[in-house]
């Protein structure tokens, strides 16, 4: 009569061993299950890239810090490089600002000894001269005929004075020459008066005189 199972009781440690290499052989035979499908599946999709082994990780890892220290650089050289700016523009910044405030306190002592102020004053003083050039012209303008004008109303003011003149002494003149002439006539009309009350006195006495 063969065996059966469950008939005679095995020790622990036998059963125990079998099922641990039970297990150990069916874990190698998925891995090996496992192992022959995925070469097939290589072999039915080839990668498009290099296949990972041991030596291509780390390649990979040597390339990848690589470039994460490449990338560390070119921040430090690029924070560095943003800072030395800064540091420019600050300096610059405060020359700016000493330069400034000396020109001001320049500018409020002594405003034409700054070359910059003469620069900008240069056009206004051009313009200053050509407007007083201008001024100078109209004001010569303006007194010669002035002048002009004045010589013109003193002649006809003189004119005037000279007929208004002469139509007085032509009037003196016109009435010393009346007078002259009725004192004539009176003088000629006393005279013929005269003789005419002479004569009948001449006649009565050569009268008287004969008579006797």
């Amino acid at each position: 009569m063969p065996p059966q199972p469950g008939m005679f009781a095995l020790p622990y440690a036998s059963t125990h061993k079998a099922r641990a290499s039970n297990n150990v052989d069916l874990h190698t035979s998925d891995i090996a299950m496992s192992y022959h499908h995925a070469s097939i599946s290589a072999s039915q999709h080839p990668p498009s890239s290099m296949i990972a082994g041991p030596s291509s990780r780390t390649h990979g890892a040597n390339l990848d810090e690589v470039k994460k220290e490449k990338r560390r650089k070119e921040i430090a050289g690029r924070l560095g490089k943003e800072m030395s700016d800064r540091r420019d523009d600050t300096r610059h910044y405060a020359e700016s600002i000493t330069t400034l405030h000396n020109m001001s306190m320049q500018l409020a002592a002594r405003p034409e000894s700054q070359p910059a102020y003469t620069l900008r004053l240069y056009p206004l003083s051009l313009e200053r001269s050509a407007l007083l050039a201008q001024l100078a012209v109209e004001e010569k303008n303006s007194l010669e005929s002035i002048e002009a004008a004045y010589d013109l109303e003193r002649e006809r003011v003189e004119d005037e004075w000279r007929r208004g003149r002469d139509r007085i002494r032509e009037r003196l003149l016109e009435g010393i020459e009346e007078r002259r002439r009725k004192a004539r006539e009176e003088k000629d009309g006393e005279g013929t008066v005269g003789t005419i009350s002479f004569a009948p006195h001449l006649d009565s006495s050569v009268s008287t005189d004969s008579l006797f």
